[in-house]
């Protein structure tokens, strides 16, 4: 449930500082609970909010999450990583990067899609 707690506080704009405290909390609780699936998606979702507050400057840590063989078809972090590669590069003005990865996110999904698709959509104006 954190996951999408952190997804749903992004989305609908709550404050960046406020959501890496909340993560960095989470991630505590990962460590003592052993769940290092769920800690890896915590610490891509952590990275994007410290790109987002200062491109990770001050607010990044050394700890980065274990995504495996992105081009292995089996990989279950391969839609994450493309996702949040995509959101990363959008905010920080790197356009074509962002379509790039919004296209191997979308290819994913086909023309179904959840609700990640629909917001890279949003932020690309239907190109995908």
């Amino acid at each position: 449930c954190a996951v999408q707690v952190i997804k749903n506080s992004i989305f609908s704009g709550t404050n960046l500082r406020v959501i890496l405290k909340e993560i960095d909390y989470y991630l505590h609780l990962l460590e003592t609970h052993k769940s290092e699936f769920t800690k890896n998606f915590m610490l891509i979702y952590r990275e994007t909010v410290s790109v987002l507050i200062d491109n990770g400057q001050t607010t990044s840590i050394a700890e980065k999450a274990d995504v495996g063989e992105i081009n292995d078809a089996s990989n279950k972090m391969r839609d994450a990583v493309f996702f949040h590669s995509a959101i990363r590069a959008y905010f920080t003005g790197h356009n074509s990067r962002s379509l790039y990865f919004s296209e191997k996110y979308a290819e994913l999904y086909g023309q179904g899609g959840n609700s990640a698709t629909y917001v890279l959509k949003l932020y690309h104006g239907e190109r995908l």
